[in-house]
């Protein structure tokens, strides 16, 4: 959560996200777990609204895999790498190297409110891996020969804890050779028996998780040998089959892909789009290197099923690893401690992904890559010189040998890379794959734009603290405009997310009109509305500014092919704080929609520069209960200030103590004290009802103040005296 120091140290997580043993593992199982135990935020489910639409459109899909400094490194005190192309992803795996890493409560959160699957990793590696290989798939009998049979017992607990915490499903990845003992004794067995694991553990999870996935990573083979094989075919088909999909490792070329296309025709017809082709970001042997250039792999990819599939047919589908190289590139030498380093990293990733002008890092990375190229031929040179020097190559001894010439020439122009052909010198990742439906499955929808990070914190327009540090909420990042910042980027149409102002948290989107236009519509965002029924109500809500001083009117619209949506009214009104306005549009459906849509959350307006700050839907209905702030406590004993809400009806004199169903709900929380000078000081924000704050903090101030979020951006505020807290 975004936290401010006035509001003392955070408290400890009270859980692990990872294991480096099985055994931490069934450890962690074995012990009562408390319910309320800390996390960043709190579940969000899955939705399938948008998931089912995208099943049905035959696309390439997009995997990514994160890989981020080992992974678990995002703190509250310091500004860290968030992603913000999930609109873009299917599936994202959390990656690190311990032995079962679950995703962050908070990534989960961010994954889910933009209809993303994540999945944790399951991996095994080195000595300690090759030991509990063995280990997962032991019988629990004593008694019972080795890999003549297998226990479920750790695929059980992995489903338990998938649905403890609420993701999606599991990579797994089996980075050693699979026997027992130095001598691998028993491979095949463990090989037949690991198989079998793995259909049950599939069947397991998509018993409790019905949207679960488990992939495969191309790693060891049904020989039980560690051999990546850049490809399907006998050796880890039987993998591929036992999961959902398999994650090619990167190694691949142009004919490894024809061979996995036909493989796959011949053995397991209508399961291509279930191959996921990797790229790594960092290049390690990935086809053009990767970085910048990664969208070439991506085209070779995207492409290389179009001449046998037919219409109705998807092609491989994309896994990208470790998008963080944005970052992490010693070559590209970015920080994101300032808001100065973090604005020349953000121009990098949106190049990289989405949007932008190249940038002064292109060039650079060009140079290095170009280098790179011409240094792997001095290696092919090696190697053919190590080849004609071994013993057996030759009956003459290595003094009398005479090399044979390089079969290449070393000044030659460089081969062209792959996607040359398009004629253009870059194409952003977004171009290959179509932005995701954001799930509303409620009818109700709310963004700020917030990236999880920042350097500043606003609220309701005002700024509320700075840090020299940043900070980082992964949880408290926000659908970004997926149809606005795209290539081709919309004619006449200016877009850029700035930090220099923003309504809430840390950003805003500022849209400007080269030319004035006749209220021209300007796409935001693609909603996944569940069916509509006759006669229901929605609200579209902006709150927006003119920058430049201009008279220009704003209004959400929601739109569909259909037409199925007509506008009731208009009302724009100031928001009381520093020119932000706020405009409503009310929409009715008169005849309902029988079937699932995709509607676009759009804003129109004719002329100058805007500043976006909020926006959302939101279901009308003057019955519906209406949060409330209620009591106010501290526990001193825990340090934890907590509250509660209770719902108010139209209809009803008095509060009801739990919500209604299908009732609106506040989005989050932010928390002040007012000090003794009157003035109100900010302590930070949450999802959850409840907030550490130092007993220290709450005796210096005059009242503490809680204001929550409700789904029209509006605020509901609760203040009470400190001296009674501490009562």
């Amino acid at each position: 959560m975004p936290r401010s120091s006035l509001a003392g140290p955070a408290p400890l997580a009270a859980r692990s996200d990872y294991f480096d043993s099985l055994a931490e593992l069934a450890q962690y199982a074995s012990k009562p777990r408390d319910p309320l135990a800390r996390r960043s935020a709190p579940p969000v489910p899955f939705a399938s609204l948008a998931d089912s639409r995208r099943q049905a459109e035959q696309r390439n899909r997009l995997v990514v895999c994160h890989d981020y400094k080992g992974g678990y490194c995002e703190r509250e005190d310091e500004r860290g790498y968030t992603f913000q192309w999930f609109h873009l992803c299917d599936t994202f795996i959390y990656f690190s190297h311990h032995r079962v890493s679950c995703p962050p409560s908070g990534w989960i959160r961010s994954a889910h409110v933009n209809g993303t699957k994540i999945l944790g990793t399951l991996i095994f590696e080195w000595d300690a891996g090759r030991e509990d290989i063995v280990e997962l798939v032991a019988p629990t009998s004593p008694t019972a020969k080795r890999f003549s049979s297998f226990s479920t017992r750790y695929a059980d607990l992995l489903v338990d804890v998938a649905v403890e915490r609420g993701f999606d499903g599991w990579l797994v990845n089996v980075e050693v050779d699979l026997g027992s003992g130095s001598a691998k004794e028993g491979a095949k067995e463990h090989t037949r028996v690991l198989l079998d694991w793995l259909v049950y553990f599939q069947a397991a999870l998509k018993k409790r998780i019905p949207h679960a996935e488990v992939v495969w990573y191309d790693s060891v083979t049904t020989e039980g040998k560690l051999a990546w094989q850049n490809c399907v075919n006998e050796l880890n088909r039987p993998f591929f089959l036992a999961c959902d999909s398999i994650f090619l490792n990167y190694w691949w070329r142009s004919e490894q892909l024809a061979a996995t296309s036909q493989e796959i025709q011949q053995t397991c017809p209508g399961r291509v789009a279930d191959v996921c082709v990797g790229i790594d970001v960092f290049g390690r042997g990935t086809l053009a290197g990767g970085g910048f250039e990664s969208w070439r792999a991506a085209h070779a990819i995207c492409t290389a099923t179009q001449a046998s599939q037919t219409p109705s047919e998807a092609g491989f589908s994309v896994a990208l690893f470790a998008p963080g190289w944005t970052v992490e590139a010693e070559s590209l030498g970015h920080s994101l401690a300032t808001p100065n380093s973090f604005a020349k990293w953000a121009a990098d990733d949106a190049y990289l992904w989405s949007h932008g002008s190249p940038t002064p890092s292109v060039p650079i990375e060009a140079a290095r890559q170009e280098r790179e190229r011409r240094e792997q031929r001095g290696v092919l040179r090696a190697r053919q010189l190590a080849a004609s020097l071994a013993p057996s190559a030759s009956p003459l001894p290595i003094s009398m040998r005479i090399p044979d010439p390089p079969t290449f020439d070393y000044e030659a122009p460089l081969d062209p890379l792959p996607g040359s052909e398009l004629g253009v010198s870059h194409r952003p990742l977004a171009s290959f794959f179509s932005p995701r439906p954001i799930p509303c499955p409620d009818f109700r929808f709310y963004t700020n734009f917030c990236a999880g990070s920042g350097h500043r914190m606003f609220v309701s327009g005002r700024e509320v603290d700075r840090s020299d540090t940043g900070w980082t909420d992964v949880a408290f990042s926000y659908p970004f405009p997926s149809l606005l910042f795209r290539t081709p980027e919309l004619d006449g149409v200016n877009a850029a997310a700035t930090e220099e102002h923003a309504w809430e948290g840390s950003r805003a989107v500022e849209v400007k009109l080269e030319d004035a236009h006749d209220n021209l519509l300007v796409p935001f965002f693609p909603l996944a509305l569940p069916p509509l029924p006759a006669g229901i109500e929605l609200e579209a809500w902006a709150i927006w500014k003119s920058i430049d001083g201009l008279d220009t009117t704003v209004a959400p619209v929601i739109s569909d092919d259909s037409a199925s949506l007509s506008r009731l009214s208009v009302d724009t009104a100031s928001t009381g704080s520093k020119d932000w306005l706020r405009t409503t549009v009310m929409f009715r459906c008169a005849d309902g929609t029988p079937t699932n849509a995709t509607y676009t959350l759009s804003v129109r307006f004719s002329y100058g520069v805007i500043l976006v700050g909020a926006m959302g839907v939101r279901p009308v209905d003057p019955a519906s209960a209406r949060p409330v702030l209620a009591s106010l406590e501290y526990l001193a004993a825990e340090s934890l200030l907590r509250w509660q809400i209770d719902y108010v009806t139209a209809s009803a004199s008095t509060a009801s103590p739990a919500p209604l169903a299908g009732t609106p709900f506040f989005q989050h929380f932010h928390l002040f004290v007012r000090d003794k000078a009157g003035d109100k000081r900010y302590l930070g924000t949450t999802f959850e009802t409840e907030f550490a704050i130092a007993r220290q903090c709450i005796e210096e101030a005059e009242a503490v103040i809680i204001q929550g979020v409700d789904e029209a951006g509006r605020l509901e505020q609760l203040e009470q005296r400190a001296a009674q807290l501490l009562q």
